[in-house]
C-alpha cells in the first residue's frame, strides 16, 4: 500500500503513481526551468465548470511574492472604484496586502506557498504533493494555459468590500484569480479529470483511486496544519503567531427588524428579553462618521466580523455601508429610536483564551505562576502563593486555574487570558516554582504547553533541564502583544529565592533583577 511518512494512504494505484512520478522527474531533469503538465477535463467542485489547463510546475515563489510586491506598490487608491469601496478601505487593502508580501518575503521562505496539510513527494520537485486529509496526489503551480470547455454555475459568493478591493489590486499578479498567470493547486482524483499529460506521455485518471477503504487506518501525527506542535527546544527560540482581524470573536444573540412607529432600543430590548450584557447594534444605510471608541460589525453570509473603530472628535472615522454585506454600528445610547424599515441586532462576546498550561508527575507542589504587564503600566504577579489568581475579565486580564498542591490533577495548573482583552496586555512572563517534592528540575518532568486559538501548540520542556540545587524558580517564557501579533520567547533559566535589596531600594530576587518586574518581594509559605 503506498503511504505518507505518517502512514496516510496515498489514493493512486502504484503502477499509475511510479509511471506519473518518473515522467516528472524525467522532464525536470531534461528542463529544470519548467515542466509543463496538461490536465485535461478538470472539473471546479465550487461551480461544476470543466476546463483544460497547462500548469508548469517549476517556478520561483520568491520571484513571484517580489514581482506582486512591485505591481501593489505602484497600484494607486488615490481615485478609487467608490462602487466597490470608500477610499479608506481601498487604502487599508493596498497596505495589509503590501505588509502580508513583505512579510513572506523577509522570510526568504522560498517554499511557504506549500499546504503544512500535505507532504511533498519527490525531493526536487515539492509542488508534486500529496494531501493528508484527501490522501490525493496535488500538483502546485502557475497556470501557462486554459481553456473553458463547459461553463459552470455563476458564484454568487458575496465578498467583503475590503476582499473585492484587494481582489482588483492582485490583478495581474499570480494572486490574481483569472486562469492565465495564477498560481493554482490542483487536487487530481479520478472522476475529476479526464487525463494528464507530461511531455507528451499520456495517463488516464483511472488508476487515481485506492483500494484502501477503512479510513481508520489513517495515522495523524500532529505535525501538520492547525494541529502543529512548535517546540521551543533552544533557550532565545521564538515563535510569532499573527492573531485574527479581531482580538475577540462575537455571536449575534437577537435580531429585529422593525416595523412601525418609532421605538427606543431599549424597549426592543427589553421586549426581546435581552438584559444580559449585550451590546446592540444597529444597521447603517449611509455613510456614518465615528467620533468616538465605536465597535462596527459587518454580516455577510452568516460571518459575523465585528472590529473596534479608534477615533476621537478631533480625529474622526467615516464608516459606510457595504455593497456585499450588512454594517451595523454600536448603540451608544439605548433612548435611540428605531425607524420603520431598520434593522438591529444584539451581540455579545465568544470566549476565546490563550492558555499555558504546567503538567508534571504526582507527589511534586509545583507552581505555574505569571508576572502580567499591562499597556496601563499596572504590574501583577499571579500564584499559588498567597491564592494570587487574579481575573478574565477586568485588570489584569488574566486568570490562574488554581492550585494543584501534589500534580494529582490529570490536566495540572491552567493560566488563561481572554484574545478579546489581550488589547490591554503588553507583556505576560511565565514561570515555574518547586515548593516542594523536588530538589531540582530535572526531578520533575514537567513540560509547559501554550495553547492561542487557530495555531498549533507552542512547547517549552522542562524534563531534560539541568539545575543546581535551591534554583527553585524557573523563568519559562514571555508572552508579548504588539498590535495583532502575539510572540513568545523560550527562557529557562533557573533562579534562587533568595531576597536582596535593590540600588532602587526594592527587596528583590535574582529572577526580577532579570526580567525587569519591578516587584518588592517577601517570604511566603502556603501554611
Amino acid at each position: 500500500m503506498l503511504t505518507l511518512s505518517d502512514g496516510t494512504p496515498i489514493q493512486m494505484q502504484e503502477e499509475a503513481y511510479d509511471t506519473l512520478l518518473g515522467w516528472l522527474e524525467d522532464a525536470f531533469d531534461d528542463n529544470d526551468q519548467e515542466v509543463l503538465v496538461e490536465i485535461h477535463g478538470y472539473k471546479s467542485k465550487s461551480t461544476g465548470s470543466v476546463s483544460n489547463i497547462t500548469l508548469n510546475i517549476v517556478f520561483d515563489y520568491r520571484q513571484l511574492l517580489v514581482e506582486a510586491l512591485a505591481h501593489v506598490e505602484g497600484y494607486s487608491v488615490s481615485s478609487p472604484d467608490t462602487a466597490i469601496a470608500d477610499k479608506s478601505t481601498w487604502k487599508k487593502a493596498k497596505q495589509e496586502i503590501i505588509s502580508s508580501l513583505q512579510k513572506s518575503i523577509n522570510g526568504n521562505n522560498e517554499r511557504n506557498y506549500t499546504s503544512r496539510a500535505s507532504e511533498a513527494v519527490l525531493p526536487d520537485l515539492h509542488s508534486v504533493r500529496v494531501g493528508y486529509t484527501s490522501g490525493n496526489l496535488q500538483l502546485q503551480g502557475v497556470v501557462e494555459h486554459y481553456e473553458l470547455v463547459e461553463e459552470g454555475e455563476e458564484n454568487t459568493r458575496k465578498s467583503r468590500a475590503k476582499t473585492l478591493a484587494k481582489e482588483e489590486i492582485y490583478e495581474g499578479t499570480f494572486r490574481d484569480s483569472d486562469a492565465v498567470g495564477a498560481f493554482k493547486t490542483l487536487s487530481l482524483e479520478r472522476d475529476r479529470f479526464d487525463k494528464l499529460v507530461v511531455a507528451g506521455q499520456e495517463l488516464s485518471s483511472e488508476g487515481f483511486y485506492s483500494d484502501v477503504q477503512d479510513n481508520a487506518i489513517r495515522v495523524f501525527s500532529g505535525d501538520r496544519g492547525f494541529s502543529e506542535r512548535v517546540v521551543l527546544a533552544e533557550a532565545g527560540s521564538q515563535v510569532v503567531l499573527e492573531l485574527a482581524e479581531t482580538f475577540g470573536k462575537y455571536e449575534i444573540v437577537a435580531e429585529h427588524s422593525h416595523a412601525g412607529t418609532t421605538r427606543k432600543v431599549s424597549a426592543i430590548r427589553s421586549e426581546l428579553g435581552n438584559t444580559g450584557d449585550s451590546i446592540a447594534m444597529a444597521e447603517i444605510s449611509a455613510s456614518k462618521n465615528l467620533r468616538s471608541d465605536t465597535l462596527v460589525a459587518t454580516l455577510s453570509n452568516g460571518t459575523l466580523v465585528v472590529q473596534e473603530i479608534e477615533a476621537t472628535s478631533k480625529n474622526s472615522h467615516r464608516v459606510g455601508p457595504s455593497p456585499s454585506s450588512e454594517t451595523f454600528v454600536e448603540v451608544k445610547r439605548e433612548s435611540k429610536k428605531m425607524k420603520d424599515g431598520e434593522k438591529l441586532i444584539f451581540i455579545r462576546p465568544v470566549s476565546e483564551q490563550v492558555k499555558v498550561n504546567l503538567k508534571w508527575d504526582n507527589q511534586q507542589d509545583l507552581d505555574l505562576n505569571c508576572f502580567v504587564e499591562l499597556n496601563s503600566g499596572r504590574r501583577v504577579i499571579l500564584q499559588p502563593l498567597g491564592r494570587q489568581f487574579g481575573a478574565l475579565e477586568t485588570s489584569p486580564f488574566v486568570l490562574h486555574s488554581g492550585d494543584d498542591r501534589l500534580g494529582s490533577s490529570d490536566d495540572g495548573e491552567f493560566i488563561f487570558a481572554e484574545m478579546s482583552n489581550l488589547q490591554h496586555i503588553k507583556r505576560i512572563v511565565f514561570y515555574a516554582t518547586i515548593y516542594s517534592g523536588a530538589s531540582n528540575w530535572s526531578q520533575t518532568d514537567a513540560v509547559v504547553t501554550i495553547y492561542v486559538p487557530g495555531h498549533g501548540e507552542i512547547v517549552v520542556p522542562l524534563n531534560e533541564q539541568n539545575s543546581e540545587n535551591r534554583q527553585n524558580k524557573c523563568a519559562l517564557c514571555t508572552v508579548g502583544i504588539d498590535g495583532r501579533q502575539l510572540s513568545v520567547e523560550r527562557h529557562v533559566t533557573f533562579h534562587k529565592s533568595n531576597l536582596f535589596e535593590h540600588t532602587d531600594g526594592r527587596t528583590v530576587d535574582e529572577m526580577d533583577v532579570q526580567y525587569d518586574f519591578g516587584m518588592n518581594w517577601h517570604y511566603a509559605s502556603k501554611d
